[in-house]
């Protein structure tokens, strides 16, 4: 018996629904995302508020190297946007992709994941709950730039948070020559990928290798440049001219390399830091908005918002001569100790000796010290006045930034730099 009617319409009406959900999957997913600060932050006027409130933050939580590091994980957050398939992007995903064993292009960010998580937590309590990790990488990175005495950038709000990790295989890498690195900011939809290539790159004047050992396109760990404090354009200069740090990867040098469609703009910034610095904001703002469609609803590219600071305050200091190390003697984790359990056991002898005989006070900051002191003197060396008072630290320093047998002078210098002395 042929079916009724009623059923292949039925039928029909089944296959369109099922054919309509798979074409609004299928949209969903290659949809650029859109910037709505009104939507994540309630208005415009909030978003604004946030914006201050991340900028102000990061002023008070980076320091020392972490500065560089939360550049960089700005630029890999963003730099996975890939413009044929609409995915990736300036999506906080980075976030999600922590797992060093998997996401190794992000080695080295440890240090600013946990500045973020600070960050963000100072800001969602503090008045902006609706705070993306996705606004809030981007914000950082460039009140990094500020930090370090570079241009302060309007910034956009309203970047919502991705669900899921990106692909990060598609980020550049310090081995690649010119013509793949403007390939992949072509790939990334950057208005002039050349251009901002270089512009870009200027991020090396602060950066730092998280390239372990030699390898055939890198010199190993450490600054990037001579300079590495300073956002101002001399990472141009030793690139083109060969000195300082002399372009420490091999992609830094190949954007100079005679004939390369980038080499005259190296040049011109080399010459001329102005133009570098007037070139960065814009330059940054477009990377900050990478799979992000901010022309949806009335931005531009080159829109932003400048942010209201609080009165600067002095850098905060941590670690020092705080007797924390009577706390880092586990050293499986704090391997830069390693060696220093017999000076601990007799340290914790002098300070029962010294406490239970006149001086209960004495902290662990101070004997160190002291006992540092009288070891000199006991091995004929001159015998140094010294100062009481240092109270001991409740927690454990941060040990990965002590000096290594490894470290060149240029990296010695720089962990001395007077800014991070304590």
């Amino acid at each position: 018996m042929p079916p009724r009617p009623q059923s292949r319409i039925g039928r029909a009406l089944r296959l369109f629904a099922l054919f309509a959900a798979w074409l609004a999957l299928i949209s969903s997913a290659w949809c650029k995302t859109t910037l709505d600060p009104a939507a994540i932050y309630g208005d415009i006027a909030h978003a604004q508020d946030c914006l201050s409130m991340t900028w102000n933050a990061a002023n008070q939580n980076l320091r020392g190297q972490t500065i560089a590091n939360c550049l960089r994980m700005a630029f890999h957050d963003a730099g996975t946007y890939q413009t044929d398939t609409d995915e990736g992007g300036a999506n906080g995903s980075i976030m999600r992709e922590l797992d060093f064993s998997i996401f190794t292009q992000h080695n080295g960010l440890q240090a600013c994941a946990a500045i973020m998580e600070v960050i963000a937590v100072q800001v969602r309590t503090t008045g902006c709950p609706e705070l993306t990790y996705a606004d809030a990488i981007q914000v950082v990175g460039a009140a990094a730039v500020a930090a370090t005495g570079g241009p302060m950038c309007d910034m956009l709000m309203g970047r919502p948070d991705a669900a899921v990790a990106d692909d990060t295989s598609v980020l550049p890498s310090h081995c690649h020559d010119v013509t793949i690195l403007i390939d992949g900011f072509t790939r990334n939809g950057f208005t002039d990928p050349a251009t901002s290539l270089v512009v870009l790159s200027g991020a090396h004047n602060i950066g730092r290798s998280q390239v372990t050992g030699q390898s055939m396109c890198s010199r190993g760990l450490g600054p990037l440049t001579a300079a590495p404090n300073s956002f101002d354009g001399h990472f141009y200069n030793e690139v083109v001219d060969n000195t300082g740090r002399r372009g420490w990867f091999d992609s830094d040098d190949t954007l100079a390399d005679n004939g390369a469609p980038t080499a005259t703009l190296m040049t011109t910034f080399a010459r001329d830091h102005g133009a570098f610095l007037d070139a960065w904001c814009p330059h940054y703002r477009e990377s900050s908005l990478l799979g992000v469609d901010p022309v949806a609803n009335g931005f531009i590219l080159n829109d932003g918002w400048t942010p209201r600071l609080h009165k600067p305050c002095p850098q905060r200091d941590e670690g020092g001569a705080n007797g924390s190390i009577m706390r880092e003697l586990d050293f499986s984790i704090f391997t830069q100790h390693n060696g220093l359990q017999a000076c601990a056991a007799i340290m914790e002898v002098i300070a029962v000796q010294v406490r239970t005989t006149g001086c209960p006070e004495l902290t662990y900051a101070d004997a160190i010290q002291v006992v540092g002191a009288a070891a000199v003197a006991a091995t004929g060396g001159p015998m140094c006045d010294m100062l009481m008072g240092r109270p001991d630290a409740a927690v454990a320093d941060d040990t990965s930034v002590l000096p290594s047998n490894c470290h060149d002078v240029t990296i010695l210098i720089d962990g001395f730099h007077p800014q991070w002395l304590h």
